[in-house]
């Protein structure tokens, strides 16, 4: 019976537009801990996100309940929120799948997306200025940094 939920649940996730995501996101783990309050469905949920790596391919096809019609800005914060220090690690490196991902949520075309990884290379420490920067702060310097870039302005402007 289990089986037949889940897997109901995963059929009708593409249909399903969730805005108010909770503290776990949206992904696959959300929407089998919809509705449950408390701490250990928001750790469940977040955890079978994760763990299962859905949030990242629900965020950029707007499935298991992440919404895609919202402007770029929102996404890019839910992701970032999401994935602070994996996209930081990937930045500093100036590759990897998490800065790939976040070039994904922000619709970079895959021609811009090298010049992408350099300019938030080159920026990070403008980017995550410091230790506790929140996922807040590095949107708002993401916007700032990609304005100033001619490439990359199109995409924040």
């Amino acid at each position: 019976m289990k089986k037949i939920v889940f897997a109901a649940l995963v059929m009708a996730s593409p249909f399903v537009a969730a805005k108010d995501y909770g503290a776990a996101g949206c992904g696959l783990g959300s929407m089998l801990f919809n509705g449950q309050t408390g701490l250990g469905p928001h750790i469940f949920a977040a955890t079978t996100n994760n763990f299962y790596g859905t949030q990242t391919f629900a965020m950029s096809s707007g499935t298991l309940g992440c919404d895609v019609s919202g402007d770029i800005q929102s996404h890019t914060a839910l992701f970032v929120d999401q994935n602070m220090e994996s996209i930081a690690s990937n930045m500093v490196q100036g590759e990897g799948e998490a800065l790939m991902a976040l070039a994904e949520v922000m619709a970079i075309d895959s021609a811009d997306r090298e010049t992408f990884a350099k300019v938030l290379k080159d920026n990070f420490h403008l980017i995550y200025a410091n230790d506790s920067v929140t996922s807040e702060d590095v949107v708002n310097a993401l916007v700032i940094v990609m304005k100033s870039d001619k490439v990359l302005a199109k995409y924040v402007s």
